[in-house]
């Protein structure tokens, strides 16, 4: 309207001043203009600024008018949002309270409510902490939204709602009635789970007792059948596992008496273990049975090898010859007589081969019994019979005809292997079968 003014009214008013200041009549006899210039001037002026001040109220007006206008809007939709916030959250306190009351009602325990194992008991508490949590998260957020259109709308002032009756404590009375809800249900849940995880203790007892002892004897066993190292590390690992058999034992009785307490608490399955203590206490039976086995087994292996072959009788002879030839009864025999007793054995070595042998395994040019007792076990032994080296290998194959590979490899080295197998006769299962061999060999 005012640009419509400004095009017709006030734009005509400009053209008639125009018009006026401009107008001039000029005769031969006479002229005439008009004689008050300014004052045309100055109303044209005044007329521009007060139309220039109305268009400022005008505009200032409609400013206040939109802003109030905008105001009634924005407090109409608060008071729709408010009313379906509230409404939601009423909605989904009282329908969720009926879920929780109908699920934490707890029956005969044995009816499987919640479950039959502390597994599905638990499983079912964790559940429930999550379902409070979203729950919990859920009602937060509708109750964040529900006070902050509140709190909009309060600050307009006192503002009436016809849309609904729920105000600040309703809501604040909505989430303590969801509170008070899922502690009820939770302390239900707690009542019967307390008792399946006394049961669990009890079971988990036992297992802490019985799975570590049933993990060293299958371990122990698979090391007793696959044995690794050298013979001597096997000796020291049975002889630390027999030391231990008593503390086994001691393990064993209080598993009886943790079988004892499972029974009179009518467990009838035990989740951590599946052994009984029987169980246990056969394989603890056997393994120190294999273990008692075992170890003269590798105590004389040990000793034959130490020996390379020679006899006991042997041993003794060699005994007989040191005192024989240690002449001044002074516990050593130096190399003359070193000389002279390998001699009588028909041993005729050079100077040096004897100063090489007194070197080796003696000290301070002489020998003791015992270093004397390996140069000469290192001798004998170098030089064989084909009697002793069969009854080497019958003692290795335990009586049988042929020795397997795996347990040769333990006494030669893999240069001897290579050459045995190489010669000797296959057997069964990867074994050399020795006797035909050892009688070729020393037939050459």
């Amino acid at each position: 309207e005012q640009a419509l003014i400004n095009r017709t009214t006030v734009a005509t008013l400009g053209d008639l001043g125009r018009e006026v200041l401009t107008t001039k009549y000029s005769s031969a006899l006479s002229s005439w203009q008009y004689e008050k210039p300014e004052e045309v001037t100055q109303r044209k002026s005044k007329v521009d600024d007060d139309w220039r001040d109305f268009g400022s109220l005008q505009r200032s007006k409609k400013t206040v008018l939109e802003r109030s206008l905008e105001d009634e809007i924005t407090k109409e939709n608060l008071r729709l949002d408010f009313a379906a916030a509230a409404g939601q959250l009423s909605g989904f306190v009282r329908d969720n309270l009926k879920f929780i009351s109908a699920r934490s009602v707890l029956r005969d325990p044995q009816s499987g409510v919640l479950g039959f194992t502390v597994d599905e008991f638990d499983g079912y508490g964790k559940q429930q902490v999550v379902e409070d949590e979203r729950l919990l998260r859920e009602d937060t957020a509708l109750m964040a939204t529900s006070e902050r259109l509140l709190a909009a709308l309060e600050a307009f002032g006192p503002v009436r709602n016809s849309y609904t009756k729920l105000g600040r404590p309703d809501l604040a009375a909505l989430h303590g009635q969801l509170i008070a809800g899922l502690k009820e249900r939770r302390a239900q849940f707690d009542l019967e789970l307390e008792r399946q995880l006394d049961d669990d203790s009890i079971c988990e007892q036992f297992a802490d007792v019985a799975n570590p002892l049933l993990k060293l004897f299958n371990e122990s066993m698979s090391s007793l059948i696959r044995p690794k190292g050298m013979l001597e590390d096997q000796l020291a690992l049975i002889a630390s596992q027999q030391a231990v058999i008593p503390e086994y034992e001691r393990a064993v009785q209080q598993l009886r008496a943790l079988a004892a307490e499972i029974a009179a608490h009518k467990i009838a399955f035990n989740r951590h273990c599946t052994s009984a203590a029987a169980d246990v206490e056969t394989q603890l039976r056997d393994y120190g049975a294999i273990l008692a086995y075992k170890r003269p087994q590798l105590e004389q292996e040990i000793e034959y090898k130490k020996l390379r072959g020679v006899t006991p009788a042997q041993i003794e002879e060699i005994e007989r010859f040191f005192k024989q030839f240690d002449k001044d009864n002074s516990g050593f025999i130096d190399k003359k007589e070193m000389r002279s007793c390998l001699y009588s054995l028909g041993e005729e070595l050079q100077r040096a081969e004897i100063e090489r042998l007194v070197q080796q395994f003696g000290s301070n040019g002489r020998l003791n019994l015992a270093q004397f007792k390996q140069l000469m076990i290192n001798l004998l032994g170098v030089s064989h019979t084909q009697d002793n080296i069969s009854k080497g290998f019958e003692y290795i194959a335990r009586g049988r005809d042929a020795v397997p590979r795996a347990v040769l490899t333990k006494y030669l080295d893999a240069h001897e292997m290579a050459f045995l197998a190489a010669t000797a006769p296959k057997g069964a299962d990867d074994s050399l079968v020795y006797g035909p061999w050892v009688q070729e060999v020393f037939a050459r």
